[in-house]
């Protein structure tokens, strides 16, 4: 069984850095909720390609018992532990705002590979943080060739992940 939680996602990390590169990604998929099918596909094809992935949407629980303010702080520090414990952060550029921006600002910083996935409609470029923020960028066809492109995210990881080590 293997160690969880955030010691051992910053070993887990570090271990990365050095290059020794693990067979299998954590992802973390940062995207608008307005995305959820979009997001649902993605996280499917990288499960099928043999990944982890950790979708907000899913993963961190907003429970309806609870003031706005509780819900969104809890929500907000399981989102935290997922950028924390990912190896890398998938963008997804479509209807990005402030959230998705900030996911992959916070990733960024602490030392992780940061990829936009975007469309030609999506205009990442406009999102000057979003934009230079990050390590890498991979077009699609208007989302219909998610497995295409999740392929590419991964390969492109894997070559960013050794020149970072």
């Amino acid at each position: 069984m293997s160690a969880s939680g955030p010691i051992a996602a910053i070993k887990r990390h570090n271990e990365v850095l050095r290059g020794n590169i693990p067979q299998v990604l954590t992802f973390y998929i940062a995207s608008s909720l307005k995305n959820k099918e979009l997001n649902l596909r993605i996280e499917r094809v990288l499960v099928k390609l043999g990944h982890r992935c950790f979708l907000p949407q899913r993963d961190a629980m907003q429970p309806d018992d609870c003031s706005d303010s509780k819900r969104s702080k809890r929500t907000s520090e399981q989102n935290i532990y997922g950028i924390t414990t990912a190896d890398a952060i998938v963008v997804v550029a479509r209807n990005a705002g402030n959230d998705t921006s900030w996911e992959a600002g916070f990733g960024r910083a602490i030392g992780k590979c940061v990829v936009i996935v975007n469309s030609r409609e999506d205009r990442a470029e406009s999102h000057p943080m979003l934009w230079h923020g990050a390590h890498a960028c991979v077009r699609t066809k208007a989302y219909t060739d998610v497995e295409e492109v999740m392929k590419k995210v991964v390969e492109l990881l894997l070559g960013v992940r050794k020149r970072m080590s």
